[in-house]
């Protein structure tokens, strides 16, 4: 989901973050964390990097042209359109002074089209400054630790590679689909990036289904009939599509802030052990890579109704760790 800006008109709220079910209200929000001077995103391609030095944050990287024209820096909700970006070439690099009056900092990345238009957020509350002696540095996660102990875990790789009963990837179906999307593509994580763009572009996020609590068949070969799902039929089907073209893929269970749930971390949700996420890990190149096409789509099934979104955005393609550890927390 997205939030919505609009200059001089009004700033409407609307959570962003893809999760499955409902969670209670939390507590009280814990210690701060250790700090650190650059954030980036993912590894590929189109990476956004955060970098803080003295009392200016830059922000920079790629971004999809085709979806974003402009964007723009909000530093504590506080619009300010002078802080418009132009995006040229799929890239953009802005610096960004930062008050000397405030103690911490949330700073939300939007996208739009026109420059003085409406705006709907990239990125939302995850991203967090806090002043210290030295200056302004960004605050690590609480659960990064945790994170990094639970995905340096090895992984068997014949397992992410079977069919099951979720994840039909011998189905006829399924495999002739994925070998249309890589045709020509020796690459496997070139093939990575395309199954994972055509699930986040043709699949749809099923509010009607996480809003009852009614999510009912989430394998993967229902989820590319009905061209929709929550977080379990996008894995699903990711997975599937992957494991057809011989390529290693796992679903990965935790713990995501969102919808129905808090939007920080805290003396709670940093301890919980009840999933109400999933995303994928793929081996590739040596490697296993973090891909969350759900946070990456921009369409929803509402209301009995498809809408799609204007374009994907690759934020939570091949992500890393310490960014993913901002919202997300991995379970064993």
């Amino acid at each position: 989901m997205k939030r919505i800006l609009t200059f001089c008109l009004c700033i409407s709220l609307i959570l962003a973050g893809l999760v499955g079910c409902q969670n209670k209200k939390a507590e009280e929000v814990e210690p701060k964390q250790p700090l650190f001077s650059e954030l980036n995103t993912s590894y590929g391609e189109h990476n956004l990097s955060f970098a803080v030095e003295d009392s200016v944050l830059t922000v920079s990287g790629k971004i999809n042209e085709s979806a974003y024209q402009y964007l723009i820096v909000i530093l504590n909700d506080e619009n300010d359109p002078s802080n418009v970006v132009k995006v040229k070439n799929d890239a953009f690099s802005t610096t960004v002074s930062l008050p000397e009056d405030e103690e911490e900092i949330v700073v939300d990345l939007y996208g739009g089209q026109d420059e003085y238009g409406s705006f709907e957020s990239i990125m939302l509350d995850f991203v967090k400054l806090e002043k210290t002696k030295d200056g302004w540095a960004l605050i690590e996660s609480p659960v990064y630790e945790h994170n990094q102990s639970v995905f340096s875990v090895e992984k068997d790789k014949s397992q992410a590679l079977n069919a099951t009963e979720q994840i039909q990837s011998d189905d006829e179906e399924i495999k002739l689909l994925a070998e249309s999307i890589t045709a020509g593509i020796s690459d496997d994580y070139q093939k990575a990036k395309e199954i994972h763009d055509w699930v986040a572009t043709n699949i749809y996020y099923d509010y009607d289904a996480l809003q009852s609590g009614q999510y009912g068949n989430m394998d993967a070969k229902n989820v590319l009939a009905t061209k929709k799902g929550v977080c379990e039929g996008f894995a699903n089907l990711m997975a599937a599509m992957l494991r057809s073209q011989n390529v290693p893929c796992r679903i990965q269970n935790g713990y995501a802030l969102g919808v129905g749930t808090d939007r920080e971390w805290n003396g709670t949700n940093t301890n919980s052990t009840e999933s109400n996420h999933a995303w994928n890990e793929v081996f590739l190149d040596g490697r296993w890579i973090i891909i969350d096409a759900t946070w990456d789509t921009k369409n929803k099934y509402q209301n009995g109704t498809f809408t799609q979104g204007n374009s994907i955005v690759e934020t939570y393609f091949d992500a890393t760790l310490e960014f993913f550890s901002l919202s997300h927390k991995l379970l064993d």
